[in-house]
């Protein structure tokens, strides 16, 4: 079975924050209005993330002007107990089947030893059923 490419789900701002910043930043997944998930009810759904394109052991993001990287996590829960592994599938439960979120939430340590710039990375998100 080969894997098409749909487009972009979606994206995870964490915001503007100063360089010397050691807050900690979280963000959930905002559904981009060119993509809507729909699923035949009954069937068993199951999502994996990929580690990003400037991921090793943990997923980065990358500055813009340089090639400072950032590390981030993802979770399935707003309450950042459950972080997603890289390429591990988790099963989707949704209500509405004609218009289903998937629960992806994020959280950055910022370390307070960053250039000012925009930090950003891509995460291929798996769906299977």
């Amino acid at each position: 079975m080969g894997g098409e490419a749909l487009g972009r789900y979606g994206s995870l701002d964490f915001g503007t924050h100063p360089s010397l910043s050691t807050d900690t930043a979280s963000a959930a997944i905002a559904a981009d209005a060119g993509l809507t998930l729909s699923c035949t009810p009954g069937v068993t759904l199951s999502m994996a993330l990929g580690g990003g394109q400037h991921g090793s052991a943990t997923r980065n993001m990358q500055a813009s002007g340089s090639n400072d990287l950032l590390a981030y996590r993802l979770y399935r829960d707003a309450a950042f107990s459950n972080e997603m592994q890289v390429d591990q599938a988790y099963s989707v439960s949704f209500a509405d089947p004609e218009d289903m979120v998937l629960p992806i939430y994020a959280r950055v340590v910022l370390g307070g030893d960053k250039p000012p710039d925009t930090y950003s990375d891509t995460v291929v998100l798996t769906l299977s059923w």
